[in-house]
């Protein structure tokens, strides 16, 4: 019953498709064009155009490309509307091309239309959770990469800048984390000119880079956020975390033009760790020894050298984070070339970007070519094409030897050092080799037909070939062993996929009932293979490669894998007389990562919107200009990271680092079961992400202030987790669907015009969010606890477990005593150390009277309460100022700087004068107890065997709130009568300021460079500040 059901409803969708296709060849006439602003030149998307007197009508596509065929082609006319621009009527007098161009409307925001994935739509129309950013809005901003000119821009999208290194990628997180790995297993999918972009695929991720690293900035026309189930089922498999589509330039002026952009910009000092040298690390040091060597032994051994200031060997001044950190230099040129005729299109960009590092050695650079050209032989078919290369270069990438950065590895800054101790610290950033160079090639064929106006049918060739290797070399006075060591390690990956789909478009009854369908399938396949090879024991450093060494010096793995994905999509739309919304989304994805019963899974969603202000019992008035009420349910998916998590391993003993573990039989190595890894897991199944949201969209004052408010719950269900199992199964672990996690929140977007004229513009628009993130379930039921971490039911992915702290004991007599032993307070165990006077006053939780494990307790996390952005343009004749901030309240962050800062200082007195014993932190802001009966706010800095300064303490727990002035871009734009008397189209400058100012209460260096779990170290590259100038002509 049901198959014959289907079948009813695939003959009524043929006969309304032939019927379409029998209709339009009566009588009609074809007219085509292009609609462009009439400003910028730019091709407009989403533009209605509709015959005069008649519902026939279409909208441009992507390149404001529009074909349309009407009844009267001799005394017709067609309209061309655009909110936010003026509504032009045009006759047609027998063209068979219309060039149009429309002029802005003051005062009126504009139309936007964004990429809904397998097509485009008016952001009105939709009814799923989608937010866009303009590629203007991202221009002359001092930035390597696009990812930290996102913060703040997007309600939900919460992008954190771990890292001032360049290049850093940062991790971006929407609407809430759902794995305890967010900078791998948190990320949206990104899609760029209708290209899967998965970190894994592209080979982003082996090199450490975000997808959008590999971008040339200058190249983005758009960024289109899906954020919800029904936006981004879609994309099914990968949609869990959300979609970042990236829409690329086209040609934007009928007559060839090239433009050409050249910036500079400057690093500068960035905040380093407070310390003392010379003679007030020498003060400092000798009050120490004095107020803490009391026994008269240990003063008698104190070597009278130490104590004479004018001993040379002890009286320098020597600043080694100085010494390490340099102003630094970034260059970037950019050059664009495009055209465009009535058949076709065209655009060439070449990029080159090269930005020093503040720390010496250590950059990154990008080479970029792209090369776009479309074109339609025939009036119904189009042919546009894609191809693309990049390079990206790094040095001192990831585990760059930042430890240089603690205050534990400097040498004092008084200490006479020998040149081998001067080469230990510089020489491991100035000899080390540590180079990163990634490769990526993409080729994109994309062929369209259009069989009439309401159906067309695309297919999307896609090719990516990309190699990642990193080199490093360490010489043996850098090495923690003493052995100079090199490694290499490359990786090639190559991808390949075939999309096609339909999308048939008809209006029934007079525009009152309007539908849209796309139906389509896709295939993908991705080979990856990695070769380590490793060497120890170099004997000549002059050569930082690998050498000829023998068998036991030397590693060498090899890795291949390769995986494929096979979907089928479908999405169905349809509204009536724009009032009422309804759209529904099913995706089936099949993927060989998974066993044979869990290999393929289905994603649902329905979403439905209803536009108020379309109603004929809505009054009209100026105060409301648009309100629609959205709301969307719907289901995505996520794979697990690995290729082949499903399967038993095998592995290939032979020579396995220096003959150890080697497996022979008969003198001859062969193949085993790979017992480091997990066991194999057939029974793992898709991760699914089930998701409600409800929206409003509101516009005030004929457009100029805009609100749109959402509400959301996410729940994550069956979470890949790697749990111990007994270890007579020849395993540790096994990886199992048992976590689930509950994201739900809230976000606000508010946008107004507030000044709209002709001499003078400012528009602000504000993002704020809220999330909650709840661990729903874990396996059995049991806490998963790391370090200073918790993962328990009910609470957030990271909880914070640590001994609660209420100040410091002022006497002895103050510590508790254990009525049964009369003894007082012990750390540990039972015959742990005493707390005395002058220790940490830690709560005992269960009245034990003993300090351990049993006393730690949950003490916040750090997800933030609020997060997002504050952002303002402000124009006046030819001259822009753009403010971008961004901020985060309410999240705790446990300052690990601070507790090896204290643990430091309290060294034991006698090693304080080593020759790496490290300049002394300025600890002027600290009060520390000293006698008895001091109320203070930290404990004793000599240590007492109760270990005061760890890490697991409420003492180290902090507010992370901070609010920042990211960028400031001032421009000026020449007016276009003095370019044209240059012989230019258009000509601009302006100057930028990165990491313009911070306001924060925490005691770190940085507030945002913390890592996802809340820890910081402030041993992460600093962040400095930037400033930049540029000039961008037209011709």
């Amino acid at each position: 019953m049901e198959k014959k059901y289907n079948f009813r409803i695939l003959k009524i969708l043929f006969v309304i498709i032939t019927t379409s296709l029998f209709c339009d060849t009566i009588s009609a006439q074809q007219v085509s064009g292009v609609v462009s602003d009439a400003k910028l030149g730019e091709p407009l998307l989403g533009v209605t155009v509709i015959e005069k007197g008649s519902s026939n009508g279409t909208t441009t596509d992507m390149d404001g490309r529009f074909s349309l065929r009407v009844r009267d082609k001799k005394g017709g006319a067609l309209i061309f509307s655009f909110i936010g621009y003026k509504r032009d009527t045009v006759p047609i007098a027998n063209q068979d091309y219309m060039k149009i161009e429309l002029n802005e409307e003051l005062g009126q925001l504009k139309e936007v239309v964004i990429n809904a994935g397998y097509g485009q739509m008016k952001k009105d129309m939709t009814t799923g959770s989608v937010a866009s950013i303009s590629g203007e809005d991202l221009q002359d901003l001092p930035t390597t990469t696009v990812v930290e000119a996102l913060q703040g821009r997007i309600a939900g999208l919460n992008v954190l800048g771990t890292s001032g290194a360049p290049g850093a990628q940062g991790i971006i997180t929407l609407r809430g984390n759902t794995s305890m790995n967010p900078d791998t297993r948190s990320q949206p999918l990104y899609v760029i000119d209708g290209v899967i972009m998965d970190p894994e695929v592209s080979g982003a991720a082996q090199a450490g880079l975000n997808p959008l690293a590999l971008l040339n900035p200058n190249d983005i026309k758009s960024i289109d956020v899906l954020k919800d189930a029904a936006a981004a089922t879609i994309y099914g498999a990968r949609g869990a975390n959300g979609v970042i589509i990236v829409t690329t330039k086209r040609a934007s002026s009928n007559k060839p033009q090239i433009t050409v952009r050249t910036e500079i910009g400057m690093s500068t000092r960035p905040a380093l760790r407070p310390v003392m040298v010379g003679a007030a690390e020498r003060r400092f040091k000798m009050n120490y020894l004095k107020n803490n060597l009391t026994n008269p032994e240990q003063r008698r051994l104190l070597s009278l050298m130490l104590t004479d200031s004018l001993n040379t060997a002890f009286n320098n001044n020597s600043d080694w984070q100085d010494m390490l950190i340099q102003g630094a230099l970034t260059k970037e040129g950019n050059v664009a070339i495009s055209g465009r005729t009535e058949t076709s299109d065209f655009r060439m960009s070449l990029n080159y970007y090269d930005e020093e590092g503040v720390i010496k050695n250590s950059g990154f650079s990008r080479m970029s070519a792209n090369l776009m050209y479309n074109f339609r032989p025939v009036e119904k078919f189009r042919i546009n094409s894609n191809v693309s290369f990049t390079h990206v270069g790094r040095k001192q990438g990831n585990g760059d030897y930042l430890f240089r950065f603690s205050g534990w590895n400097f040498p004092s800054s008084f200490w006479q050092i020998t040149e081998t101790e001067r080469e230990y610290h510089t020489g491991a950033l100035e000899d080390v080799r540590n180079k990163n160079d990634f490769f990526l090639f993409n080729g994109n064929l994309n062929l369209q037909y259009d069989f009439n106006n309401h159906l067309k049918f695309t297919s999307n060739i896609v090719g990516n070939l990309n190699y990642s290797r990193e080199d490093r070399f360490q010489p043996g006075y850098v090495a923690w062993n003493g052995i100079a060591n090199a490694t290499s390690n490359s990786s090639d990956n190559r991808y390949y996929s075939v999309e096609n789909y339909f999308n048939f478009t008809t209006k029934f009854n007079t525009e009152s009932h309007n539908f849209n369908a796309v139906i389509g399938q896709s295939f993908e396949e991705q080979y990856s293979a990695n070769t380590y090879s490793q060497g120890r024991d170099i004997p000549v450093t002059a050569i930082k490669t690998i050498q000829g060494l023998p068998d036991k010096n030397t590693t060498t793995s090899t890795y291949n894998g390769e995986r494929s994905l096979a979907s089928f999509f479908t999405r169905l739309s349809y509204d009536y007389k724009q009032k009422y919304l309804i759209s529904a989304n099913y995706r089936i994805d099949g993927s060989s990562r998974f066993g044979r019963d869990n290999r393929w899974a289905y994603f649902p969603s329905i979403s439905g919107g209803w536009i108020i202000t379309n109603e004929n019992f809505f009054p009209e008035s100026k105060a409301f200009s648009f309100v629609k009420l959205r709301g969307s349910y719907g289901i995505t998916g996520r794979e697990p990271g690995g290729l082949y998590q499903s399967y038993q391993g095998l592995r290939s003993d032979i020579n396995y680092y220096n003959n150890i573990y080697t497996q022979s039989y008969g003198g001859a190595g062969f193949i085993v079961p790979n017992y480091v890894e997990n066991v194999s897991s057939p029974g793992l199944s898709w991760e699914q992400t089930s998701q409600t949201n409800l929206g409003i969209e509101l516009r005030f004052l004929e457009n100029r202030i805009s609100l749109t408010g959402e509400v959301y719950e996410r729940y994550t269900a069956d979470l890949l987790f790697s749990r111990q199992i007994p270890a007579i199964t020849g395993y540790s672990n096994a990886l199992d669907n048992t976590m689930d996690v509950l994201n739900q929140g809230w976000e606000l977007t508010l946008g107004a015009s507030i000044v709209q004229n002709e001499k003078f513009r400012w528009r602000s628009d504000l993002t704020i969010a809220h999330n909650e993130n709840i661990v729903a379930k874990t396996p059995g039921g049991r806490d998963i606890t790391s370090a200073w971490f918790s993962v328990s039911q009910g609470g957030p992915l990271y909880n914070y477990k640590v001994w609660e702290t209420d100040g410091v004991y002022p006497r002895t007599s103050d510590v508790p005593v254990d009525p049964l032993t009369g003894e007082r307070m012990r750390q540990g165990w039972s015959g742990g150390n005493q707390y005395e006077g002058g220790d940490p006053r830690r709560i005992d939780q269960n009245n034990d009277y003993i300090i351990d494990g049993n006393d730690l307790v949950s003490y916040g996390s750090s997800d933030p309460d609020l997060y997002g952005g504050w952002n303002n343009t402000f124009n006046y004749k030819g001259f822009s100022l753009s403010v971008q901030c961004n901020f985060v309240y309410g999240r705790n962050i446990l300052n690990g700087y601070l507790s090896d800062k204290l643990n430091g200082a309290s060294n034991n007195a006698n090693n304080m004068w080593g020759s790496i014993s490290g300049p002394a932190s300025d600890l002027g802001d600290y009060s520390f107890w000293i006698n008895p009966g001091d109320d203070t706010e930290y404990p004793r800095i000599i240590p007492n065997n109760i270990d005061q300064w760890n890490i697991q303490s409420s003492s180290f727990i902090e507010d992370g709130s901070f609010f920042r002035v990211k960028f400031i871009n001032l421009g000026y734009s020449i007016p276009r009568a003095l370019s044209e008397n240059l012989g230019l189209d258009r000509a601009r400058l302006w100057g930028s300021v990165n990491n313009v100012w911070t306001y924060s209460d925490s005691t770190l260096l940085d507030p945002e460079a913390v890592a996802p779990n809340g820890y910081a170290s402030a041993q992460a590259y600093p962040v400095p500040n930037k400033f930049s100038l540029g000039i961008e002509v037209a011709f």
